[in-house]
């Protein structure tokens, strides 16, 4: 171990997980604005978001040291500690999740790649003057979000967990997603 620069004993090795989040809800759209009036910049607006379906990505990992001694000592894995084996992974209250072979353990929350739109507004794309503004206000109906993971054991912890809080009840209601736009349009000839 002192050879690989690594930790000899237990007591120096970091026992924090570090965590990763992103939020994913990079979206591209196809809208349609309707105008009731010909005269009137008030309209309606429908179509649809398309984009990633993972909304939230949460990543831990163990620490680089474990992850390193338990390749290096991978032929005697018997002799190492199970408190600090991948294989005995990160612990959770009274669970204990195993981590993959790089010591990874992620979960996120999942929703509908394409969303359906419906907006109200005001103001033209196409200005009748050389520039405009348009406002509008609007919903996205992303669907019931998803605490998912690629990971059973991380899925089954999700899954009790969420259930008994009533999380999942909550997270069942909120399928719409406010949208508020403001655009500046400009026409060139």
């Amino acid at each position: 171990m002192e050879e690989e620069n690594l930790p000899t004993s237990t007591s120096q090795l970091d026992k924090n997980v570090k965590m990763d989040a992103k939020l994913g809800l990079i979206n591209g759209k196809i809208l349609v604005d309707m105008y009731p009036s010909k005269k009137s910049s008030f309209h309606f607006t429908t179509g649809l978001y398309i984009g990633k379906s993972q909304l939230v990505n949460v990543n831990g990992y163990l620490p680089e040291d474990i992850v390193k001694i338990e390749k290096a000592l991978q032929p005697y894995s018997s002799y190492i500690p199970a408190e600090y084996s991948l294989s005995s992974g990160i612990v959770l209250g009274d669970y204990n999740i195993k981590a993959d072979e790089n010591g990874k353990v992620d979960a996120g929350i999942k929703i509908n790649g394409v969303k359906p739109y419906v907006g109200i507004g005001f103001g033209r794309a196409v200005p009748k003057k050389r520039i405009s503004a348009q406002f509008e206000l609007g919903a996205m109906f992303h669907g019931k979000p998803k605490v998912v993971s690629s990971n059973s054991e991380v899925q089954d912890l999700l899954n009790d967990e969420l259930d008994s809080s009533g999380f999942t009840d909550i997270m069942n209601k909120i399928t719409v997603y406010p949208v508020m736009t403001f655009r500046l349009n400009g026409r060139i000839f």
